[in-house]
């Protein structure tokens, strides 16, 4: 979703990202009501999609945003070992 809006604005772009990952929480808050673990999840990984968002913007290829996240991934599971 952030390609073809960044194209036109970058700061569109964001707004884009920010909105479309916010969509699935929203959901789950509504029929879960899990607003405890939905809000902090969310705001975790707003910043590092922004910073995906970012990557792919510099580099001009879809690999970045891809290596980004999956170093994020990797990160938070070694994380959640310890």
């Amino acid at each position: 979703c952030f390609a073809p809006v960044c194209r036109r604005s970058h700061w569109l772009g964001y707004v884009v990202v920010t909105v479309l990952l916010a969509i699935p929480y929203v959901l789950n808050i509504l029929w879960r009501h899990q607003e405890y673990l939905d809000i902090p999840t969310y705001l975790l990984h707003l910043p590092m999609h922004w910073i995906a968002c970012w990557t792919y913007q510099k580099a001009d290829t879809v690999w970045a945003p891809i290596a980004t996240l999956a170093i994020f991934n990797f990160g938070t599971s070694l994380m959640a070992l310890i």
